[in-house]
């Protein structure tokens, strides 16, 4: 596990996961100039388990990240989330969250797996599924 930044903010997840990260924010750098967005606050490696159902969560292993967990809520999560504004009434995925349509494509370019798609409607959450020795060694900089 190593320390990192993400669009300026610090967040720790394992070493392998941090240069496709870096891919993903060059991405988003020229992908989402046409819609804004600065994160207040990320969420990487944790060292207990998960909020939801007792399932191990990849935030365990280091290779998960959230991002800005009360502007993109996990409408189907435990609290304070479940009761979370944007997760009442007929919504799609992308009306449930403050965060661009296009971040969201530049995290699955790059092997993430966004769990807005999932049955949590974990609009925050991103696990990186690609294969790990695929990726290149972090730079230690």
């Amino acid at each position: 596990m190593r320390v990192t930044k993400f669009v300026g903010l610090p967040v720790v997840l394992h070493e392998r996961v941090i240069p496709v990260l870096r891919c993903v924010e060059q991405a988003i750098e020229r992908d989402c100039r046409g819609a804004p967005y600065q994160p207040r606050s990320l969420g990487g490696t944790r060292q207990t388990n998960t909020y939801f159902g007792g399932d191990v969560s990849n935030h365990v292993y280091g290779i998960a990240l959230d991002i800005d967990p009360m502007d993109n809520p996990c409408c189907n999560c435990v609290e304070p989330w479940r009761s979370n504004p944007k997760c009442r009434g007929k919504k799609s995925d992308w009306q449930r969250m403050a965060m661009p349509q296009c971040w969201v494509t530049a995290f699955e370019q790059y092997g993430f797996y966004w769990l807005g798609h999932d049955e949590l409607k974990d609009t925050m959450h991103f696990e990186f599924l690609g294969e790990p020795s695929k990726t290149a060694p972090a730079r230690t900089d």
